[in-house]
Formats: structure tokens, sequence, C-alpha cells
């Protein structure tokens, strides 16, 4: 998501929340847990979506979704890496912006 400057980080996280809770509810999937990397691009250090992948990996959760995979990895080849990552323990990842599966 991207928010006009002014909007407080309590703000963008209640909207995130909101928007992802309606994204998991059209799917019949509860949100557990939200995990953001403010302002961050898809080149910069990423260390709550690190965690992410982490508490998928302890099978913490079977879904993950993401704004889109442009915020995940912005090298094809890194993007690869990360969802055969979250493939491997069994993790279904979903891009927001399109409602596809990326783990397929």
């Amino acid at each position: 998501l991207r928010f006009n400057q002014g909007v407080s980080k309590t703000e963008k996280e209640a909207a995130t929340k909101k928007l992802l809770t309606y994204i998991a509810s059209k799917k019949t999937l509860q949100l557990e847990n939200v995990y953001i990397d403010e302002d961050r691009t898809a080149r910069q250090k990423k260390p709550n979506f690190e965690k992410l992948v982490a508490d998928a990996e302890k099978g913490m959760f079977k879904t993950v979704i993401t704004s889109t995979k442009g915020k995940i990895a912005a090298e094809e080849k890194e993007l690869a890496e990360y969802v055969a990552r979250l493939q491997a323990c069994g993790c279904e990842l979903i891009e927001a912006s399109t409602g596809k599966t990326l783990t397929e």
C-alpha cells in the first residue's frame, strides 16, 4: 500500500490490516499476523519479511498475502528463492494485487 505523507504509522498499520483482513476473508482465511517493513523497496533489507519467512518455516501459518511480488524482491531470482522457501514449508503465497497464487 502507498500512503500520503502525514499519515501516521498507526494509521498505515490499521489500513493495511483492514485490507489484508478483507482479502483473507474472501479466501476464507483468518488473519493471524501482519508483518510490515516500513517504506522499504524490494532492494532494501526487510527484517520483518525475513521474520515472516522464518515463522512460516516454523509452521506458524500456511498462507502469506503480499501486496505485490515486487515488494518481496526486485530480481526474479531472489523472488524464486523466497517462493521456493515458502513452498518447502507448505506455505501458499498470494499476490493481493492480482489474486494469483505465486507458489503453484
